[in-house]
């Protein structure tokens, strides 16, 4: 085997793992930034029974499987949370080694790590607790200036780039923060949250303008899906909950309705004007459960409306997208699509 590709397997092994104690950390973040707690202080204890965790307890990974899941002191179910965590963070960082830096130990590499880190971190706390701590788009910025001062020492000052990433800056962020004004201003309502708009002004300089505006759209579409799925997902298992079937609610209030127009035709009293009453009466009760029904499906479309899903882990599956593919997937786009139609 070529001496390359067991250097590169080995160094693979050891981000991986240096990847995963990272990630123990994460956790941390991801546990006491959203409540306030201090990251900094004290030690680690478990969340049901508040006792304080031995070293041996805290091995990342390694420690979820041997304690089978289970808190070693009460035994209550610790959270896959913490072993996803950590594994997709080493995961990321030998992506990162292996894709962004041509698997080859660069000084950049701290700057990508530190962006994917703080990606998974905003996207736990958003999804749980509707909050991107300001700490986390503050850390991507210094991770994108710190891989941009490592291009200015490699390849020397390009003033393109710069500018690329100026626009990126306030592109896509202004936009947002414009849209998140306009549905304030109309509905009343933070249809677009602050930390949104500043992670995609970190993201934009990282990323450079076009990168940032595929980000977003991939972010976007992303977003779109995950929310129909979702509210579809709560709305059956609230009416589960309920023990109600919508189809069957709705087969037999059309059953109910198409008998009342029967009985409306068959009716047939001697005096016609009795008749055309009567008929007038069933059809208007029949009217007034197609209206109750309606009414209750437009309660129900109004309560999933005033849902919150959260945009931060769709956005940072979107920058992590663009971080990873962005200049290949534009490189393709301007050479085979542009450059085609010109010709």
């Amino acid at each position: 085997m070529d001496f390359l590709i067991i250097q590169k397997i080995y160094l693979s092994v050891v981000i991986f793992l240096f990847g995963i104690v990272i990630g123990s950390f994460l956790n941390v973040l991801i546990y006491r930034l959203p409540i306030g707690l201090d990251f900094k202080k004290g030690s680690s204890f478990c969340p049901k029974c508040n006792h304080d965790l031995k070293w041996y307890d805290l091995i990342p990974l390694f420690s979820y499987i041997f304690l089978g899941g289970k808190c070693r002191y009460c035994k209550a179910r610790i959270s896959p949370q913490y072993p996803i965590v950590e594994s997709l963070n080493g995961i990321m960082y030998v992506l990162a080694f292996l894709f962004l830096c041509d698997g080859t130990l660069k000084p950049e590499l701290l700057g990508y790590c530190m962006i994917l880190s703080c990606l998974i971190v905003l996207s736990w706390t958003d999804f749980q607790h509707n909050i991107i701590p300001d700490s986390m788009w503050i850390c991507i910025l210094i991770g994108g200036v710190e891989i941009y001062v490592c291009d200015i020492i490699k390849n020397g000052f390009n003033l393109d780039t710069l500018i690329s990433k100026l626009i990126g800056l306030v592109l896509v962020s202004g936009i947002l923060l414009i849209l998140g004004l306009i549905f304030t201003k109309l509905k009343g309502v933070d249809a677009i949250g602050g930390g949104d708009i500043k992670l995609m002004a970190a993201a934009g300089f990282v990323l450079g303008w076009q990168s940032t505006v595929l980000a977003t759209v991939v972010g976007t579409v992303v977003g779109l899906i995950f929310t129909v799925i979702y509210l579809s997902i709560i709305y059956k298992k609230e009416q589960k909950e309920k023990g109600v079937d919508p189809k069957a609610e709705k087969k037999k209030a059309k059953e109910e309705k198409a008998k009342a127009k029967q009985e409306a035709a068959l009716a047939e009293p001697t005096n016609k004007i009795a008749q055309k009453v009567k008929a007038k009466r069933a059809l208007e009760n029949a009217g007034n459960e197609e209206t109750a029904e309606e009414a209750a499906e437009e309660a129900i479309e109004e309560e999933d409306t005033g849902r919150e899903v959260p945009f931060g882990p769709h956005l940072a599956l979107g920058i992590a997208f663009a971080l990873f593919f962005g200049q290949r997937i534009l490189t393709w786009y301007f050479d085979m699509v542009v450059d085609g139609l010109m010709k």
